[in-house]
């Protein structure tokens, strides 16, 4: 009897150790469509989902003024089966105005948890007047400021987080007044001798830093979600290049640490300032529209200007890259220390 008493705990024991690992792990939110909307243009909103950065676009068909704030969806929210849901799905949310989100938290059968944000777009780039930063913490353990009211939800990227072991930061709010403008800077760093300031919409990519130091673009994740054909980008801008026109060249190709070649170029830096709007599908990006912008010296005066797109292709995109840099050749380690670049107050012109 002790025998068999032992064996019937022993096979309850393997029942129950083998249902917990049957419990899934999903924690997913699988569709998500508008039933009710404050705004009855809304109801036609094409959504745009991003599952590995956990964000749910909802593309406005028409742009979004600020009187209109705050709007309410009611959205049925599907989230991976035996998960939990909150708020349940057809629950009202509201958005205060244009940069706020909203989040859903999804809890697997296994008790894995995922938060998923919940942006309202339209037609223009959020913070497109860069008044929102938020802090965050580099690699040497030191705060700094990135664009964006929250790091998961922000569109604007910078290579901060890169030289942040060194306790420097190229890309900067600049306060003048109320207002807050973007100052993007060449600089340097104990081990390179150039590191051009960016400012990118996307995801600086940490660990393609680590694992490709030489490489500066493998850092970058351009593109984030966009549906719309802008005619052309105006934005307010300055830039001043730097007296000193260097190339760095790696004495090591395959060692960042393995120092550099100095040389003094005739010329002077230029900024750069480039966008392409792109369909993507699956692993296949296709470029619909783009342009190409350089200047060497405008003084310190913003300047408002604007740039055309030229288009390829006559479809709809999914995705925008929109990068600007104070050293157009800062990714060959090709710059002035000391190049700025500012901008503010961007704007897609449509016809």
């Amino acid at each position: 009897m002790r025998t068999l008493a032992f064996i019937s705990i022993v096979a309850i024991c393997l029942l129950l150790s083998c249902s917990e690992k049957e419990k899934s792990s999903e924690s997913s939110i699988l569709s998500f469509e508008i039933s009710a909307a404050s705004q009855e243009n809304l109801l036609s909103s094409q959504i745009q989902f991003d599952s590995e950065n956990k964000v749910i676009s909802v593309f406005s068909p028409e742009n979004l003024p600020d009187n209109i704030f705050p709007v309410s969806l009611t959205p049925e929210v599907r989230s991976s089966s035996q998960s939990k849901l909150i708020p349940e799905s057809g629950t009202e949310i509201t958005f205060t105005d244009k940069d706020a989100c909203s989040t859903y938290r999804v809890t697997a059968e296994d008790g894995t948890v995922s938060t998923w944000y919940v942006l309202l777009r339209d037609n223009q780039l959020p913070n497109a007047d860069f008044d929102d930063w938020f802090e965050t913490t580099g690699m040497n353990s030191q705060p700094f400021l990135q664009p964006g009211r929250l790091q998961e939800t922000t569109v604007w990227a910078t290579a901060n987080m890169g030289t942040s072991i060194y306790g420097v930061y190229c890309t900067n709010p600049l306060e003048d007044g109320d207002n807050t403008l973007v100052e993007i800077i060449t600089g340097e760093t104990e081990a390179v001798p150039v590191t051009a300031g960016t400012l990118f919409t996307g995801k600086f990519d940490i660990s393609g830093a680590i694992n490709n130091p030489t490489d500066p673009e493998r850092a970058t994740d351009f593109g984030i979600p966009f549906i719309y054909r802008p005619k052309a980008l105006r934005l307010k801008y300055s830039y001043q290049s730097g007296e000193d026109y260097i190339r760095g060249t790696l004495n090591d190709p395959e060692n960042i640490f393995g120092g550099f070649t100095v040389d003094h170029l005739e010329g002077k830096d230029s900024c750069k300032i480039y966008s392409f709007l792109e369909a993507w599908n699956d692993d296949q990006k296709s470029v619909i529209a783009g342009f190409l912008f350089f200047t060497d010296d405008t003084g310190e005066e913003l300047e408002e200007i604007t740039i055309p797109y030229t288009y390829y292709l006559d479809q709809n995109p999914t995705h925008i890259t929109l990068v600007f840099t104070s050293s157009k050749d800062g990714a060959l380690y090709t710059g002035s220390v000391g190049s700025k670049l500012i901008i503010d107050d961007l704007e897609f012109i449509y016809d």
